[in-house]
């Protein structure tokens, strides 16, 4: 009797054994995928010496803790989001290489020289955030570009020199809460957004070639409920404190849409009386 229990032991353990190895061949792996993946990625980059320590010597994460530069890491050590940020980086940004980065979820190539047309960002549909600020793309943004992207957040398309009106699919993210695509040469105007206008953290369209009304889910910005106390308030000191904040914010608010000849509607001066305007809604 003590024998087939000391056989039913050694068969159990054999068998958690066996599959202790198959799991450490799993996580090895899923390891060597991730790093094929973001060495083919960085094989179309150019002037990347800030990537000198993504190589075959050791994997991209350590858990939370990234060990190759410009990297966040989830707990399971699975790649989170890129951070290639003021490296000086050329090149192409291979969206389809990325796309097998199963937990991708942020792409930062801010402050860098990359070129050509916006890369196909809506091949990775659970994108949160796409910062891609000042580099040099250009031309215009298919209708399609943001199609699908229904996680996405926030965007920065600040200082390229995209072209054309802004893509309807870009207005109709339900998430996006962080918009900015100052200093470029868009035009036409600015389409609906129908998210929720206190949703808003950040909308920036200054700097560029829009013209027409501003739309209301846009202008909602009511300054007299902000500065209409009276003067006798009896919080003298804190009335000018806090007019001194609204004023602020209200600067901050049109500087939003300055630089666009052609746009009016509040908060900026109102639009003209104007057939084109009046058909337009």
């Amino acid at each position: 009797m003590v024998r087939i229990n000391n056989a039913y032991d050694l068969n159990h353990w054999l068998l958690v054994l066996f599959f202790l190895a198959q799991l450490c061949i799993f996580v090895s792996s899923s390891d060597a995928s991730e790093i094929q993946t973001l060495l083919k990625f960085k094989s179309f980059l150019s002037n990347d010496t800030a990537l000198d320590n993504w190589n075959n010597s050791t994997n991209p994460c350590n858990g939370t803790t990234n060990i190759w530069s410009g990297l966040y890491c989830e707990k399971n050590g699975k790649v989170y989001g890129l951070k290639l940020q003021n490296m000086g980086l050329m090149g192409i940004i291979d969206i389809d290489t990325l796309s097998g980065l199963s937990a991708l979820r942020s792409i930062s190539i801010m402050n860098n020289n990359f070129e050509g047309p916006l890369p196909s960002v809506n091949k990775i549909g659970a994108l949160i955030g796409v910062y891609l600020s000042n580099n040099q793309f250009t031309g215009e943004i298919p209708e399609i570009a943001f199609e699908g992207m229904n996680q996405l957040k926030n965007i920065y398309l600040d200082g390229n020199e995209f072209s054309g009106e802004i893509p309807s699919s870009l207005a109709a993210l339900p998430k996006l809460t962080v918009l900015d695509l100052q200093g470029n040469q868009f035009s036409g105007e600015i389409p609906n957004f129908p998210q929720d206008p206190n949703g808003w953290k950040h909308f920036n369209v200054s700097n560029n070639q829009l013209e027409g009304p501003i739309p209301a889910s846009l202008s909602n910005l009511d300054a007299s409920a902000f500065v209409g106390m009276q003067e006798t308030n009896t919080f003298n000191h804190f009335y000018v404190l806090f007019s001194i904040f609204v004023l602020d914010y209200v600067r901050y608010f049109l500087n939003n849409y300055a630089g666009n000849k052609g746009l009016c509607g509040k908060p900026l001066t109102p639009c003209k009386s104007s057939m084109k305007w009046i058909n337009s809604f």
